[in-house]
């Protein structure tokens, strides 16, 4: 019943699918993709309060009252963008980091925090750290173009939230998109050193902090498919920033055998870590003493 009480949020096409899709259900003839498609689509739209606005042959567009009415662009599949709205917006994977910078930091009574969301996809944990934090600055940070024009799609009413279409990199770099990670999808894509004249031109956590001249990291959110390796194991990195921020909230794809010595240098810099789901995160003990 509650399937039919809230078709109201969907134009009449989609409510004539929605329809569709819940009678051959009862009569179980399978459904078509596109059928699929639209009654996952509408189960968010209860879940979240939203209403449909529009779509294109790609992607939907939809206002969302859960999330302060932000309209949001969420392409279909086989986009990734309904998982990591599920992920971000309806299980709050990054909660745990925002109860992580209260429970440590809060005493500070600081209203703008910096925050960097590196591996940004479609904006939606800039958007969540946002409806947490709403003066702070954040940096979000996406190599993918097409991620990235969903991004900007997403975040256009934010103020003080900066976009990059690039990739963070243990050194300045040429890189190039791999679509080889996992399950290939958008939410996948990593990123290897290319000679390639149309390379991204890639950038260090330092150059940022140099960029926006920013005194101290509140939370470093990262979950860039396998580059944390780079940034945290060879040499030639600059791990200078970890110095200046709170608190960190990273995904490590253990297939880069990389955890043990991420774990050894957040220990060294002063981190007590633990686990979080997917997320391993960590507070800084030299901050919390300093303040």
């Amino acid at each position: 019943m509650n399937k039919i009480l809230n078709l109201y949020r969907l134009n009449f096409k989609n409510r004539t699918i929605v329809l569709l899709y819940l009678i051959k259900r009862i009569l179980k003839i399978p459904n078509n993709i596109e059928e699929e498609e639209i009654y996952e689509f509408y189960n968010y739209l209860i879940r979240l309060d939203g209403w449909f606005i529009g779509e294109t042959v790609n992607s939907f567009v939809a206002n969302f009252k859960n999330i302060k009415n932000k309209t949001l662009t969420i392409r279909k599949k086989p986009s990734s963008d309904i998982f990591v709205l599920h992920q971000i917006l309806v299980q709050k994977e990054y909660k745990s980091a925002v109860d992580l910078w209260n429970s440590k930091f809060s005493n500070l009574n600081i209203e703008s925090l910096n925050i960097l969301d590196l591996g940004a996809n479609i904006g939606l944990t800039t958007l969540f750290f946002k409806e947490h934090f709403p003066k702070s600055q954040i940096v979000s940070v996406e190599p993918d173009k097409k991620n990235f024009q969903s991004l900007k799609f997403n975040l256009i009413d934010y103020t003080n939230c900066h976009k990059l279409n690039t990739g963070v990199w243990s050194v300045r770099a040429k890189l190039e998109i791999l679509k080889d990670f996992r399950d290939e999808l958008d939410w996948a894509i990593r990123l290897g050193v290319t000679d390639k004249e149309n390379a991204i031109e890639a950038i260090t956590i330092q150059d940022i902090v140099e960029k926006f001249n920013l005194s101290t990291i509140d939370i470093l959110k990262m979950d860039i498919e396998g580059a944390e390796k780079e940034i945290f194991t060879l040499r030639e990195s600059n791990l200078g920033f970890l110095k200046m921020t709170k608190c960190i909230a990273i995904e490590i794809h253990d297939e880069f055998n990389c955890r043990d010595e991420i774990n050894a240098i957040l220990n060294d810099y002063g981190f007590e870590i633990f686990r979080s789901g997917e997320l391993t995160l960590g507070y800084n003990t030299n901050l919390t003493l300093i303040n």
